[in-house]
């Protein structure tokens, strides 16, 4: 019984930690062959799209 509560509480951590990470905007951002950067993008590179609220997936 007490293995059930352990592991409903490891289940509700994973599900946390999944809702902060946007899995689909990052393996999206990394098929088009770009690369996530936070807030703004870096010199010599342009934005194709976003990876999650506050980040943008450039490309060289």
């Amino acid at each position: 019984m007490r293995v059930l509560y352990l592991l409903f509480a490891v289940s509700i951590l994973m599900l946390q930690l999944a809702a902060g990470f946007p899995k689909i905007g990052y393996f999206h951002c990394q098929s088009r062959k770009g690369q996530c950067f936070q807030h703004t993008c870096p010199p010599n590179t342009k934005y194709i799209g976003s990876c999650n609220q506050l980040g943008n997936c450039c490309q060289r």
